[in-house]
């Protein structure tokens, strides 16, 4: 008798994110002090850029280990395009981008 095994792979899609202008604002980091201006890059690339190393896993949104509160600010996210802009907000650093200025506990 022979076996079979059939295996199937996943992938989420690429996210991609327009940063071709428009990016207004600072973005601050207030749990460091580190404040930059909007690149418009999702908020992990941006505190990367700015020497932080948040916690992260997927960068696609699906893991939720860059999970940080938004004090302040609005953010879309760049998966759906929702706008967020309630205060004490937990966001996902990966697939938020800052609209205008936003304060980030990172």
């Amino acid at each position: 008798m022979s076996e079979h095994l059939h295996t199937e792979v996943f992938t989420p899609p690429e996210i991609e994110i327009d940063t071709s202008g428009g990016a207004t604002g600072q973005v601050r980091f207030s749990h460091s002090g580190k404040e930059t201006l909007n690149s418009g890059k999702p908020l992990l690339e941006q505190a990367e850029e700015a020497g932080l190393k948040p916690e992260h896993g997927c960068r696609m949104g699906i893991c939720f280990s860059c999970t940080k509160v938004k004090n302040t600010g609005c953010v879309r996210n760049a998966l759906t395009g929702e706008l967020s802009a309630e205060e004490d907000q937990e966001i996902q650093l990966c697939i938020s981008v800052p609209v205008g200025d936003v304060d980030i506990n990172c």
